[in-house]
């Protein structure tokens, strides 16, 4: 079945061969900011009695960001602070969003991500990061995945007032080695100012390591 709730994703229950569960990650109550993240447990879904159950985990403060810059102007930063997908392997679930960190006082949207352990009684944060390109980059939209190495696979949209809006991807493997790349440099200005991305997603390969990410540029 299909679940869309706003801002909260339904979990891409990637080798689930049990059924019977659905999996949800997003802000915990709140588009403005939080300090904690929810995960949903939804159960007996297909009876007319389905059960939720809600864990909020702490993690480091995040808020609605308030600029992101292109060259010769601004670009949105609706939507955000929103969850943009999902997945699930092995009893782990990974998610991202954009929003701003204390790093710049809560100003330019950053790539924040999220391992949550679910194999257990409760669920428990593994890992959490911050993709920050450096002062004054927006990163925006971003999406990940984990491969059967423990390997994080990850896309966003990236702009500031030295660079057009691009496609950059990433892996962080578990010994913390970050390696990024811009796939689709942006070759204009943004002129549809109203809302931004939508279409970020990565995903793993059948063979359980290459990851294939898909994302908006100019």
């Amino acid at each position: 079945p299909l679940f869309q709730f706003r801002g909260m994703p339904p979990a891409q229950m990637h080798g689930d061969t049990t059924g019977g569960v659905e999996w949800f990650v997003s802000t915990d109550g709140t588009e403005a900011g939080g300090t904690t993240i929810r995960v949903t447990k939804l159960t007996n879904y297909l009876s007319n009695s389905p059960t939720f159950s809600y864990t909020s985990l702490p993690v480091p403060e995040y808020r609605y960001a308030q600029l992101a810059a292109q060259p010769g102007g601004v670009v949105t930063t609706f939507p955000n602070t929103t969850t943009t997908q999902v997945q699930y392997h092995k009893g782990h679930l990974v998610t991202a969003m954009a929003s701003s960190t204390g790093s710049d006082n809560f100003m330019y949207p950053k790539g924040l991500f999220y391992q949550v352990d679910v194999s257990g009684v409760t669920p428990t944060l593994l890992k959490h990061g911050v993709i920050d390109p450096g002062p004054g980059v927006a990163v925006q939209m971003p999406s990940v995945d984990e491969n059967s190495q423990g390997t994080l696979g990850l896309t966003w949209m990236e702009s500031s007032t030295t660079e057009y809006l691009s496609m950059w991807v990433a892996t962080l493997d578990t010994a913390g080695n970050f390696d990024a790349a811009v796939t689709a440099p942006g070759g204009g200005f943004f002129f549809a100012n109203n809302r931004i991305g939508d279409y970020s997603t990565t995903v793993l390969d059948p063979d359980g390591r290459t990851f294939w990410s898909a994302n908006e540029y100019i």
